[in-house]
């Protein structure tokens, strides 16, 4: 993947990559537990539901997306293959 000036290539979750520029927002251990949490909680609420319906969720105040991205693969790793995932961001960089 091509990176540019102040960006760096950077490990997420399984085999996704994501760029990241440095010195701006970066994913953190803090959004691997923010993610974990999300995906513990959802498995915990939904034991045994029907895995073929359509699965929507928002992430406000998604940053860099890591959060989203990480629970996202996470539904799908669980079974869940109809999944719309949309993030929210205020800030302008």
């Amino acid at each position: 993947l091509p990176q540019a000036r102040g960006e760096e290539l950077c490990n997420l979750v399984g085999t996704w990559r994501i760029l990241q520029r440095a010195g701006s927002h970066r994913w953190t251990t803090d959004d691997l537990v923010t993610a974990w949490v999300a995906s513990v909680t959802h498995q915990q609420q939904n034991e045994g539901g029907n895995k073929n319906e359509v699965l929507n969720y928002l992430d406000l105040g998604t940053g860099n997306g890591s959060v989203l991205q990480m629970v996202t693969w996470a539904l799908l790793k669980d079974g869940y293959r109809h999944t719309k995932a949309i993030g929210v961001e205020a800030r302008s960089e």
